[in-house]
């Protein structure tokens, strides 16, 4: 029961971290680029590029991968026993899952959550790849301008704290926003402007945090783990 929803889950991350890495590089180029050619744009500094990079790429990989995301957490939301699988209120596969969404929702149903999904990437991956970048900058290097692979781990942990703290609030409505509707049940909120007033009327605005430490146990060495390896296959694949 602890792992419900992982097979998912994997399926998901493969494609949205490829895709958010390969394209926060892409990105940066661009950025890059245009600092050289609008001296408007390169006024704002090296920060903002980072900021504008892991923003764009953040969204880029929820518009590429959402529908997953929905299938785990519709997984993950609801307990799964003889009883509930028998009445058709969740499903004990992911492929069983996307069906029943979509015959019960439509295609549609797949991006429900998605807006604050997409919003909450814009400042969550932009603050993220933005603290990455200063944080490196003071950890140790070696003489030669590299650096070990365990302080980038360090650095991307760190990132993603500074990240999950500031805008935690938003994955809160996201995931609220995603599990209203399962089973055919009737939606609670009728935007996520109204899922968030709701719950800081009915729940108090703490409840926005609910749920932050264990997201925060989680994802803090996840981050830094997923900077440390891509760091170290880009070293690699410029080596080979």
């Amino acid at each position: 029961g602890l792992w419900r929803g992982n097979t998912v889950n994997v399926l998901r991350m493969i494609p949205n971290k490829g895709v958010l890495h390969a394209t926060n590089d892409l990105y940066k180029d661009i950025a890059r680029n245009l600092a050289l050619t609008v001296p408007a744009f390169a006024a704002f500094g090296l920060g903002a590029q980072h900021f504008l990079s892991g923003s764009l790429a953040g969204m880029t990989s929820v518009a590429a991968t959402y529908p997953l995301d929905l299938v785990r957490t519709r997984m993950a939301g609801r307990l799964a026993t003889s009883s509930t699988v028998s009445a058709g209120l969740v499903q004990s596969t992911w492929m069983a899952t996307v069906s029943n969404v979509v015959s019960k929702e439509g295609i549609c149903g797949l991006y429900r959550g998605v807006m604050p999904t997409l919003v909450g990437a814009i400042p969550y991956e932009g603050i993220k790849f933005y603290a990455y970048a200063k944080i490196k900058e003071v950890l140790p290097h070696h003489a030669d301008g590299s650096q070990d692979l365990h302080w980038k781990l360090v650095a991307g942990a760190s990132a993603a704290t500074i990240a999950h703290v500031l805008t935690y609030p938003m994955d809160t409505l996201r995931r609220r926003m995603q599990l209203q509707g399962v089973g055919g049940s009737a939606a609670i909120y009728k935007s996520t402007l109204d899922c968030f007033a709701t719950m800081c009327k009915t729940e108090g605005a703490i409840s926005l945090y609910r749920g932050l430490t264990a997201t925060c146990i989680r994802g803090v060495p996840n981050t830094g783990i997923q900077f440390a390896v891509y760091e170290g296959l880009k070293t690699l694949m410029m080596l080979a």
